[in-house]
């Protein structure tokens, strides 16, 4: 094949303009650069090489970039954007960030029966246990530990304290 033939787009309004892209649905959407994809919803730019947007409405993904929801913008390299239904643009600050709006609050499992975990509760700065409601960290501080350069590995006894 020739260079910039394996493009498709289905939908409405839709281009997929990079070598390799696609744009799978949905209206005004486009895949620009390098293997980017778009799988639907509306006014979506994947315009880095590399990049996703599953779906939603007013996003954009730069190179090596996922951005999904409502006007999430991964405009660095390397990083991930969940917008929640708000109609507010939430975006990246630097390269291979992972930034979430999350207005109805945030849960993170780390078991598979949902029962060991943390979550914000809206509006909230602090984490919560999922086991008993009670602040994380002995009354919400997060403390920074120093990574072992030698075994990559964090050590708890070489804090720099709570923050």
């Amino acid at each position: 094949m020739q260079k910039g033939t394996q493009r498709g787009w289905r939908g409405y309004g839709n281009n997929a303009l990079g070598d390799m892209s696609v744009v799978a649905g949905g209206d005004a959407n486009s895949a620009n650069s390098l293997s980017s994809a778009v799988g639907g919803g509306s006014n979506n730019v994947a315009g880095g090489q590399f990049s996703a947007i599953p779906g939603g409405a007013h996003n954009f993904a730069g190179d090596y970039s996922l951005a999904a929801g409502q006007q999430a913008h991964a405009d660095h390299r390397g990083s991930f954007v969940w917008g929640d239904s708000r109609d507010t643009t939430v975006s990246t600050t630097a390269n291979d960030q992972f930034i979430a709006r999350a207005s109805g609050g945030v849960k993170f499992f780390t078991d598979s029966a949902m029962t060991h975990g943390v979550y914000l509760d809206p509006e909230s700065g602090c984490w919560l246990s999922v086991e008993t409601g009670e602040p994380c960290g002995g009354g919400g501080d997060l403390a920074l530990y120093q990574q072992d350069a030698d075994t990559n590995s964090f050590d708890a006894t070489k804090s720099w304290g709570a923050i």
